[in-house]
Parts: C-alpha cells; sequence; structure tokens
C-alpha cells in the first residue's frame, strides 16, 4: 500500500525512532514522504532523521496537540497520521485526546504507545465492528494493507441480550467479515463479547 504523504507526530522532547524506523522497514508499505511534528530544535530533527533514506519535511518546536496535528494533517495534504506519544508523559494519551484525533480526522490515524523493540506494529491487530459508517471505512482500509497484516481480531460487542435470530445474523456478519478478510489473504478469526465496549475491546 502506498502513502504519499505521511504524518508523523511525537509528544517526546526525544525523537524515538523506534515506531518509525518499523514503519518504513514493513514490507508491503510503501511512504513517499515523512512530515514530522516534534518539540526538537530543526538541528536535532534533521540529525536524528538522517540514518533513514527518506524525504522528510520538519516541523520542530511545535505544539504536538491533537488540533496543531490536525491542522498539519491539512496542511501538508497527509494521507496517514502517526502519533507516537510516551507513556507516562504523553500529553494525548488521555482517552478524550485520542478519541478527538481519531474522530476529527478525515484519513487513517494510528495512535501508539512506544512500541517496544520485538513488536512489529502490523502483526496482530484487533478490529472492532458493529458495522456502522465508520466501522465499514476501517474495513476498507484493513483491507488495502493485506499482506502486511499478520493476524487479525473481528470483534463485536454485545451490550444487550439477543435473540436467537439475532444471534443468528450477528453471526452470519461476523463470519461474512472474516470471509471477505480471508479471500484478501488476512489470516482472521471473529469473536462476541458482551460488555462496556472500550473495555472490552482493551481486554
Amino acid at each position: 500500500m502506498v502513502f504519499e504523504k505521511l504524518l508523523y507526530a511525537t509528544d517526546g522532547t526525544i525523537l524515538s525512532l523506534n515506531v518509525l524506523g518499523k514503519l518504513l522497514a514493513t514490507e508491503g508499505l510503501l511512504i513517499e514522504e515523512v512530515v514530522v511534528l516534534s518539540q526538537l530544535p530543526l538541528e536535532k530533527l534533521a540529525e536524528s532523521l538522517s540514518c533513514f533514506e527518506m524525504k522528510f519535511k520538519l516541523y520542530p518546536d511545535e505544539d504536538p496537540s491533537t488540533y496543531r496535528i490536525l491542522e498539519v494533517a491539512d496542511k501538508e495534504s497527509a494521507s496517514f497520521i502517526v502519533a507516537e506519544f510516551q507513556k507516562k508523559t504523553g500529553r494525548i494519551h488521555p482517552d478524550s485526546s485520542a478519541r478527538t484525533l481519531i474522530k476529527c480526522a478525515s484519513i487513517p490515524a494510528l495512535i501508539i504507545n512506544q512500541v517496544e523493540e520485538d513488536k512489529e506494529i502490523f502483526q496482530h491487530m484487533v478490529f472492532a465492528t458493529d458495522w456502522s459508517f465508520e466501522s465499514e471505512k476501517a474495513f476498507d482500509f484493513l483491507l488495502k494493507l493485506k499482506g502486511i497484516i499478520g493476524e487479525l481480531e473481528i470483534v463485536h460487542i454485545i451490550r444487550k441480550k439477543l435473540t436467537v435470530r439475532d444471534m443468528r445474523k450477528l453471526n452470519k456478519k461476523l463470519s461474512d467479515t472474516r470471509t471477505t478478510c480471508l479471500n484478501n489473504k488476512i489470516d482472521a478469526e471473529y469473536h462476541i463479547y458482551a460488555g462496556e465496549i472500550s473495555e472490552e475491546i482493551i481486554a
């Protein structure tokens, strides 16, 4: 899959190259240009990124708030947002800020806590769906990542008791979604859970 322009934003005062390096090295994911939004001064940013043979545009000394990320993404006509934040000090990490970025972005947005060295970003993913318009957009995007995704867990959360008929319909929808994945060479399984939606997805 080709991303003409990736916006990579981090709230850290030290630029971690772990996530960016993994993205650029992902086989089948072609990124033509990276826009970097960071608090680091221009010289430090350029030095940190000099190890990559890639076209970069740098926004140093900027506030990497949710709205600033969206502003730069729009200005640069970015096709994908990756926001990497430190686990304890990240300003965007609280649910409300992450939710704002995801809901307001008109392009795919990946929000990450700093990834451990041995973890591959797309190796094992969860796709939570309620078959809303937003879910269908997310699913269409996932299908474009075929060959990149290792395993995909398709998850639907129920919050009330279903009739036998409703349960059969739900299983059919999940089965059809899984079949679409398998037809696109994405290894997928589906699951039904009950409870609070966000908590069940995290669990």
